[in-house]
């Protein structure tokens, strides 16, 4: 549920954590991130993938915003995974933030599609049916997840909606 200040929470903690520990820590959007990444794979940036990998992996602290809110896609998939595994193994805290449920994949990957559709409309067709974070992120990373994390579900009316509505006043 968005508007319940996930953001602002996390903020606090990633400050606090900093400030009070000396820790290092990085805030990304789960999107940027990836989108920062792929941008690596031109050539003129030769090592920046790697480089910036090893910064998001071996930070103390990584706030990942917003996961599962892209359309996945199996290197989406893949790289989440290797961020999220290599930082379990090496016991680095990440904070993770997500608008959907946290619930295991609800549809099978193999579900029916129009299969006169193009390539693209199938996966379209699929991205749309994917509701909960473990349908956006795959069985094995939500599982990875449940085991990593204490999981705290915000409720309550969306901050944005109530508070600041935007006026002509």
């Amino acid at each position: 549920m968005s508007g319940l200040g996930q953001d602002a929470s996390c903020d606090w903690y990633f400050k606090n954590l900093i400030l009070e520990r000396g820790a290092t820590g990085i805030f990304w959007e789960h999107k940027e991130l990836l989108e920062n990444l792929r941008s690596t794979y031109s050539g003129r940036h030769a090592g920046a993938e790697a480089e910036m990998l090893k910064t998001v992996i071996t930070c103390d602290l990584l706030v990942l915003d917003d996961l599962g809110d892209i359309t996945p896609s199996d290197w989406s998939w893949d790289t989440t995974s290797y961020i999220l595994s290599s930082r379990y193994n090496e016991d680095r805290s990440t904070i993770i933030t997500s608008n959907l449920p946290n619930k295991p994949p609800s549809i099978a990957f193999d579900e029916s599609v129009d299969h006169f559709a193009s390539e693209a409309a199938q996966e379209a067709q699929k991205a749309m049916n994917r509701r909960t974070l473990g349908d956006r992120i795959g069985d094995r990373i939500w599982s990875r997840l449940q085991e990593m994390c204490v999981v705290v579900e915000m409720q309550g009316e969306d901050f944005r909606q109530k508070v600041k509505r935007a006026s002509f006043a």
